[in-house]
């Protein structure tokens, strides 16, 4: 038997070893109610580690925000201990074990682990063993509980109950796809990559800066200010944070106007404004609605004067993918369907621009404060969670309508650009057929679809920058997007040793047979787009080659060698604009977006942070590449 396939028995048995000693995933975790459970709330979840800054950082919005919203919010936090935090699991069982002691002293001490982060990973530790760490966080604990807690809480570390719990949380987490913190749910859906949860960050075009000279000097003049919150968000979105950011920019006092208020009960508003002066803030451009056009309509009639102060909105914005303004038709709106409600009066605007060889602007339905049906069924209102469409289920929807007509003008090879949060600095443009954009996942809202019509040389140009990944690199998340493929080539790279020993000639997967050296060719790929063969002409892999990331987000690699310095002043370092006076080398860093760039900073830690689990992947794979081992090279 050759070495590769000794390794691969060995992996079986540790994989087999740990089922069989592994307790069994509990479908539910409880974690940690804050204050009371309310009936018809809004469920939300965090999954916090209490070592990370930015579990840390959200926290306090979080809090504020539900106490805010009072029974209407429902919060429990989870445990989720990052491996590359030190200590980050033994202070994550210090919460289940003060929790289990005193449940109402764990958001203390949540809250002190958060305040004094410096204590327990980092120099701090760095000398200390494993039980000179749980001996400071046991008197830790003990300080925030009492003293008289200090035997049961050492005994709570010595109990396998706690361990477990610390475990099954953890565990809990990676079951519902939490890949870092802080992560949220609501209502059950993923909100990953939320920074602060509830204030719907980056969800419009742009921020409170985006406002015009003129605009800003006309809300200074009004005695009230409205934000619309109906037919679009800004990015900072409607938690009282978010009004703040407004109201100290603008050196006013912000009424967010919902849709019934817009829609049922603007004449308040309208008779205010017969006797001083009102602003009405709306996202994007003020005529971007037919709901602006009626409030206008209805003020006149009522002979107030009304001056519009215009502003960019995704009408013009659009223009960022390279796709020219003027060559667009008629815009249409995609909304959710409903189990008795599909309606296809879009279509047939589609079949029109089409036609004509122009462009589509598909704007995507969003739901903020909707009653439910069943509600307004029992005369009381209740609000459904907010939703906002997304590019792949527009394109579910397009394709399901396009299947109604014989001769449909559109079809999953249909060319598209797909865009996310214009205009804000982590906006998302990718551009490729429908069956492409469909498992691209382009993040948190809001999103546009652009139907391709004919296209100018010029503009497929500038669509090349945006396309679908031509390299073949595996990518499925834009936060440390090589961890798939590098992972995958190394399973292949493994696997295809493997069929050599085992003589083990092809092997079937979704329709097509694979040879030991498609698995091969597939692996050196991967490899050679991360050593250099990608449009960025950069190896990922720091120190190889001529052009490789020089503001790698890593603390060692940004700070002089000979710098004194202690755990929180090195943000001097991580805003400088030089590059890093020490290399990582061989630090494999987190990757490429969807469209292939990559921007380097040390700030952008989603693709500039390397990470152990990218790093060492690469080393075997490497490994596998430049050595035959045992393998034998054919069947002959």
């Amino acid at each position: 038997m050759g070495r590769s396939s000794r390794i691969l028995s060995f992996f079986l048995f540790l994989i087999f070893s740990a089922i069989k000693c592994e307790a069994q995933i509990p479908a539910e975790q409880g974690g940690f109610l804050f204050g009371k459970k309310a009936a018809e709330s809004v469920y939300v979840e965090a999954f916090f580690d209490p070592l990370c800054p930015d579990s840390r950082d959200s926290w306090p919005p979080l809090k504020k925000a539900v106490q805010y919203y009072g029974s209407r919010v429902t919060l429990v936090v989870h445990t989720f201990p990052l491996p590359y935090h030190d200590n980050a699991f033994a202070s994550s069982r210090a919460l289940h074990i003060a929790n289990k002691l005193n449940a109402t002293a764990t958001y203390n001490l949540l809250e002190a682990f958060f305040d004094h982060q410096e204590l327990f990973y980092g120099a701090s530790t760095f000398n200390m063993s494993r039980a000179s760490v749980v001996d400071q966080i046991v008197k830790f604990v003990a300080k925030e509980l009492g003293a008289s807690f200090l035997s049961a809480i050492e005994s709570g570390f010595k109990d396998s109950e706690t361990d477990h719990a610390t475990r099954f949380a953890f565990k809990y987490g990676c079951l519902r796809g939490v890949y870092g913190t802080p992560f949220f749910f609501i209502n059950g859906f993923p909100v990953p990559d939320a920074g602060s949860p509830l204030d719907y960050e980056r969800l419009g075009l742009g921020d409170e800066k985006d406002i015009t000279l003129r605009g800003l000097e006309a809300i200074k003049k009004c005695s009230k200010v409205y934000m619309e919150a109906y037919t679009s968000l800004l990015s900072f979105g409607l938690t009282s944070d978010g009004l703040s950011t407004l109201e100290n920019c603008y050196g006013r006092s912000i009424i967010v106007a919902d849709r019934e208020m817009v829609e049922e009960k603007a004449d308040a508003m309208l008779l205010e404004a017969q006797s001083s002066d009102v602003a009405f803030l709306v996202v994007g451009d003020p005529f971007g609605a037919t709901t602006h056009t009626d409030l206008v309509v209805r003020a006149k009639k009522l002979e107030v004067d009304v001056k519009v102060v215009h502003n960019a909105s995704v009408m013009n914005a659009i223009g960022v993918c390279g796709l020219q303004l003027y060559r667009y038709g008629e815009t249409v709106s995609i909304p959710f369907f409903t189990d008795t409600w599909r309606p296809d009066s879009f279509y047939e605007k589609i079949k029109r621009n089409r036609t004509l060889g122009l462009h589509t602007l598909c704007l995507l339905d969003i739901r903020v404060k909707e009653p439910s049906l069943e509600s307004l069924c029992r005369g009381k209102k209740v609000y459904e969670p907010p939703r906002f469409m997304t590019i792949n289920t527009a394109i579910e929807q397009l394709l399901e309508v396009g299947q109604n007509h014989p001769e449909s003008v559109y079809n999953e090879d249909t060319s598209c650009v797909g865009l996310a949060r214009v205009g804000c600095e982590d906006q998302v443009i990718v551009a490729g057929s429908m069956k492409q954009l469909l498992t691209q996942d382009f993040g948190p809202p809001l999103h546009c679809l652009v139907i391709v019509g004919e296209t100018h040389p010029l503009e497929e140009e500038m669509l090349q920058f945006y396309t679908v990944n031509k390299k073949g690199l595996i990518w499925i998340t834009e936060w440390n997007a090589l961890q798939h493929p590098v992972a995958s080539a190394f399973l292949a790279m493994l696997y295809s040793d493997y069929m050599l020993t085992s003589r083990t000639t092809k092997i079937y997967c979704s329709g097509s047979y694979f040879s030991p050296l498609d698995l091969r060719k597939f692996a050196i790929s991967q490899v050679e787009y991360v050593l250099g063969n990608n449009p960025m002409n950069m190896s990922y892999l720091v120190g190889y080659g001529d052009k490789y990331p020089q503001y790698v987000h890593h603390r060692g690699a940004s700070i002089p060698a000979n710098a004194t310095t202690g755990c929180k002043d090195g943000f001097k370092w991580l805003d400088s604009a030089e590059p890093n006076p020490n290399v990582a080398i061989g630090a494999l860093v987190g990757g490429p977006f969807l469209n292939n760039s990559y921007i380097d900073s040390r700030n952008n830690s989603k693709q500039g942070e390397p990470s152990t689990y990218n790093s060492a992947v690469i080393v075997g794979i490497l490994s596998g590449l430049v050595t035959t081992s045992s393998v034998v090279l054919s069947f002959t």
